[in-house]
């Protein structure tokens, strides 16, 4: 089970949670391919929890975090790193959410996130989940980013599906919360619904529920954040991994696959063929956003293995893999590996990829012609302006979030 779980336990309302992970990393972490110091410690920051009280979190918090004997996870008692709020009146409103329920708040949670950093040691950043949408989320990253510039802000952002809409106001709120992960975060992994829940089909072979997703989600982010908390061949912090799939200034929305995902086997463990983990690590419809793969090239890509891996067999597969990817022209390196020695419960080995593909463009194009559909009428725009959000302003967040879908277009030249 994976230290993430309980973070994305609402993913089914994305608009009523947003957490805040403050990593406490560690220093001097790389010796000889050893970790120096075993300790890793991280502290969550939880707001708006309505029917849970601070003991039922902890108590899920303790079971969700993948501990080992070697690693040593600590987590802050509730009464310091909680903000228990009711759920946010925002009403499918962007700009509600973020200048009148956020406003409530943002004095309390940032009180709470910088009484947890005072009592951390080599802060290396932030991790937020939230929704494409919720305007809350998107005052968060905006207030840690001013307040922590020279710390990373990693964002897991829940993207509503393109194929259906349970809000008339979904691209207005869309448009302005990709704005601002643009203005603010040092990289976004877009979570589409839509491909969590296709997936979630396809390899459990079921009708998939909420919890189904969570669980898939909670994989990839425990993935993300192994190297710091475990043993490796190859270890790799976020900062390498930004290094290296971020090559131009503000195209650093990302999307994730997690390998193996298939149902529990009979004795408890999930054991996969190496050969076939890897193949099913890179595959397209593995993602965890909907784009096309043809139409566009890779800007970048990591893989993180974890388990009993030999490096010669990751350094063979992983390289074959290379040649069958199309990267863009100017792209002279191959794919950044990470290799960990343990693997999560329940798995014999698993692989993690995070790509930064041209392809994404289209998700930023959908919004964009959604935008422009009822922007033209002025459709609901009232609402926005009721709340402190102007015509101007919503134009300009759609001139922003076009221009990103055409920087990923001009970067497949």
């Amino acid at each position: 089970m994976s230290f993430q779980e309980f973070l994305i336990l609402r993913n089914h309302r994305p608009s009523s949670i947003d957490s805040i992970l403050v990593l406490n990393g560690l220093a001097g972490k790389i010796n000889g391919g050893t970790l120096k110091n075993e300790a890793f410690s991280f502290h969550q920051v939880w707001f708006e929890l309505p029917g849970k009280t601070g003991e039922e979190i902890q108590d899920t918090a303790k079971k969700s975090v993948d501990q080992w004997p070697s690693v040593n996870v600590k987590i802050l008692p509730p009464s310091e790193t909680s903000v228990y709020l009711p759920p946010p009146a925002a009403a499918n409103n962007w700009a509600r959410g973020y200048h009148v329920e956020g406003e409530r708040i943002i004095d309390q949670v940032m009180n709470v996130v910088d009484a947890t950093v005072d009592k951390t040691e080599s802060l290396q950043g932030f991790i937020i989940t939230h929704s494409i949408g919720g305007g809350c989320g998107s005052l968060i990253v905006e207030k840690l980013r001013e307040a922590y510039p020279k710390r990373k802000v990693f964002t897991f952002s829940v993207a509503p599906s393109a194929l259906i809409s349970d809000s008339a106001t979904e691209a207005y709120n869309s448009i302005l919360s990709l704005q601002k992960l643009k203005e603010n975060a040092d990289a976004t992994i877009l979570l589409d619904n839509e491909a969590l829940f296709r997936i979630a089909q396809s390899k459990l072979k079921r009708s998939p529920n909420y919890m189904d997703v969570n669980h898939m989600t909670s994989l990839i982010m425990s993935s993300v954040t192994s190297s710091l908390r475990f043993h490796g061949t190859l270890n790799t912090d976020l900062g390498e991994c930004l290094v290296n799939l971020v090559p131009f200034t503000g195209d650093h929305f990302l999307t994730a696959s997690f390998a193996p995902m298939t149902p529990t086997k009979p004795d408890g463990i999930v054991r996969t063929e190496f050969a076939d983990l890897a193949a099913e690590t890179f595959s397209r419809n593995n993602f965890s956003a909907e784009i096309d793969f043809d139409a566009g090239v890779f800007l970048s890509a990591c893989a993180l293995f974890r388990g009993d891996i030999s490096a010669k067999s990751v350094d063979e597969k992983v390289s074959e893999i290379r040649k069958s990817l199309k990267f863009a022209s100017y792209v002279p390196t191959g794919i950044k590996i990470g290799i960990i020695d343990t693997a999560p419960e329940g798995f014999g080995s698993t692989g993690l990829a995070l790509v930064n593909h041209t392809g994404i463009s289209q998700v930023f194009k959908r919004r964009v012609e959604q935008f422009d559909i009822i922007f033209e009428n002025e459709a609901y725009t009232h609402w926005y302006q009721n709340n402190c959000v102007s015509l101007e302003r919503l134009e300009e967040a759609r001139n922003v979030v076009a221009d990103l879908a055409k920087s990923y277009d001009d970067g497949a030249a």
